[in-house]
């Protein structure tokens, strides 16, 4: 189950972030608000899986906003998504925004049993952690991995967990 639980709010700054461990440069002026609820639903529609069965499945945007501030300032921005054609929450993942600009997922990866949330500095995401015999409904484990702006990129404390002893599949965005 993904909920993502808001962030108290923060002064205005800038712009987005990005896959982890991807860096850009940070703009000299960044929006101050973030990005809205449509632009954000726009990326999370973009975004994708090829589903060797189901073919091109999209996603949706899931719970409100998290949002951080970088360490320059400016305004990290994060929303949870679940695969739209999906009846029992499975396929999950995490916009990243600095201000107004898309920069990535928090994992390019479907993940399972996502919370996000945001405080101070940082964007957290809780993963479910399976092993064994873990059944879908609940992990034995949780994983939390922090995002932070820093030095004009976005910088994961750790790598999120591996669903079953493997990597979930690739996500996508289409133009």
């Amino acid at each position: 189950m993904l909920s993502v639980r808001p962030a108290p709010a923060l002064p205005a700054a800038a712009a987005a972030l990005a896959l982890t461990g991807v860096a850009f440069t940070a703009p000299a002026a960044a929006s101050a608000a973030g990005p809205s609820r449509a632009v954000a639903q726009s990326y999370a529609h973009r975004s994708y899986v090829v589903d060797g069965t189901l073919g091109k499945r999209h996603f949706a945007l899931t719970g409100p906003k998290a949002v951080a501030r970088g360490s320059d300032g400016s305004t990290i921005t994060a929303f949870g998504l679940v695969l739209a054609d999906s009846g029992d929450g499975t396929g999950q993942a995490v916009l990243l925004f600095r201000g107004t600009r898309f920069l990535g997922w928090a994992s390019d990866r479907l993940q399972l049993h996502l919370r996000v949330t945001g405080s101070g500095r940082a964007i957290s995401v809780k993963y479910g952690a399976y092993s064994g015999d873990d059944p879908f409904c609940c992990p034995s484990k949780t994983k939390t991995v922090h995002y932070r702006w820093r030095a004009g990129r976005i910088v994961a404390d750790a790598a999120p967990p591996l669903i079953y002893g493997k990597r979930g599949t690739k996500i996508h965005l289409s133009s």
